[in-house]
């Protein structure tokens, strides 16, 4: 394999270090305000000492966890890079492509493949840390409800099937939702050909409208038990906030947070004139009625000034964006070659498994078939070798010369014809 002319590689580390770095310094300067005792002036008549130490406990010990969290992240992360392990795993995704009767060579299977041992190994690696800041952090501090029993040494198994259950119904959803999502993707992309982004966004726009709907109607039901809050005064208060504000309110729901956690949250969702406010239970615990209503009257005001859809309208741009600069580099041999990716590696593969001539005569049939460019440009643009020129630019794989001379070809093996050139020679026979 050869050199790659920039190092991609290493100005990603670099940047990520960058931004590790920044962080851990901002993460920094806030852990040493978490270790004072003395309440600020500005607050020091809304709460008590007794409050303002517990807050000052509890955040104490999560930034301790997230910057060790952090540490061994960008660790991982580096580590996982400099040794090229993606690659490995990206021939490893063609080994279980093969063992389960797919084709290696379909680029969208051996991505789903790629994807869902990635998403394995992120799952299987946080779950430790979630374990501990559940059952741990938020059990030291007084959020977790999760675990139940008067001896605090005691953890009913009830509250480990909550967990565990939570976390295989995120796992399965993830992979369903995210199979379907990534195999449109690659598609479109591969059907789009050099505009491919107009229609990758078109489809994210879609998809995410749809699971807008799907997300709070169907999956958030599946973890929390949604049930409409009761006629009274807190009802009374807010249908007429709603009225009041023109918010065409449908449905008032109360969440069941408390069998989870002590945390408290109100927000709004729905189009158009299907809206619907969610409260969690451990809201009513904490507010009386008018604060609860004052909340309200805030994420309302979300809705009154348009934040929603501008955050929306921001979130499309991200996405044009994203995969309009996808659509210069998705090309770039240099890119690939740089993180260890070889374009090559996957004829390589085929030639391991005994089936070299075999796909050289193969891909010269379908060029021929297909009538495909034998003969593009490699120019390159002067002083950026192999980043621009139009085989590089245009081209998903190698050209067919520099992927028969790449498996070493071996011309002495017979080539058998096309259909073309056996209705070629059967009319010469004719003759």
């Amino acid at each position: 394999m050869r050199k790659p002319i920039f190092p991609y590689l290493y100005c990603v580390i670099t940047f990520e270090l960058f931004v590790y770095l920044f962080e851990l310094y901002l993460n920094w300067r806030q852990y040493k305000k978490f270790c004072e005792n003395e309440t600020p002036k500005e607050i020091e008549h809304l709460v008590t000492q007794k409050e303002f130490k517990k807050s000052q406990s509890h955040n104490k010990d999560k930034m301790e966890f997230k910057m060790l969290q952090d540490y061994l992240g960008i660790l991982a992360n580096v580590v996982w890079q400099i040794f090229r392990l993606p690659v490995w795993l990206w021939a490893f995704s063609a080994e279980i492509c093969i063992a389960v009767g797919l084709n290696p060579e379909d680029d969208s299977l051996r991505t789903l493949a790629f994807l869902g041992f990635l998403h394995i190994f992120d799952v299987l690696s946080s779950l430790p840390w979630s374990l501990y800041e559940t059952f741990v952090i938020s059990e030291r501090h007084g959020f977790n409800k999760q675990t139940i029993g008067q001896d605090q040494q005691q953890i009913d198994l009830q509250t480990y099937r909550i967990f565990v259950k939570d976390q295989v119904k995120t796992f399965l959803l993830v992979v369903f939702f995210g199979s379907i999502f990534i195999y449109l993707i690659l598609g479109i992309i591969e059907w789009g050909g050099e505009n491919f982004y107009y229609y990758v966004f078109v489809f994210l726009v879609v998809f995410y409208l749809v699971m807008l709907q799907i997300f709070p109607n169907f999956i958030q039901p599946l973890f929390n038990k949604y049930s409409e809050l009761p006629q009274g005064e807190l009802r009374e208060k807010i249908e007429a906030l709603a009225k009041r504000l023109n918010f065409p309110l449908q449905k008032l729901y109360l969440v069941d947070q408390s069998s989870r956690s002590a945390h408290s949250n109100a927000y709004f969702y729905g189009f158009g004139k299907n809206k619907r406010i969610v409260l969690y239970d451990t809201l009513q615990k904490q507010c009386n009625n008018d604060e609860i209503v004052a909340i309200l009257g805030h994420e309302l005001g979300h809705w009154s000034k348009m934040h929603t859809i501008q955050q929306l309208l921001i979130t499309w741009v991200q996405f044009f964006v994203m995969f309009f600069l996808l659509s210069f580099i998705i090309n770039n041999e240099d890119i690939y070659i740089s993180f260890g990716f070889d374009r090559k590696s996957a004829d390589q593969f085929s030639k391991d498994q005994g089936y070299g001539n075999l796909l050289a005569q193969a891909l010269i049939k379908i060029h021929v078939e297909n009538a495909s460019n034998m003969n593009p440009d490699k120019q390159q643009v002067p002083f950026i070798e192999n980043l621009f020129s139009y085989a590089n630019y245009h081209h998903h794989h190698p050209i067919l010369i520099e992927r028969l001379k790449a498996m070493n070809y071996d011309r002495s093996f017979k080539v058998k014809g096309s259909k073309k050139n056996k209705k070629q020679n059967a009319n010469k026979q004719k003759r």
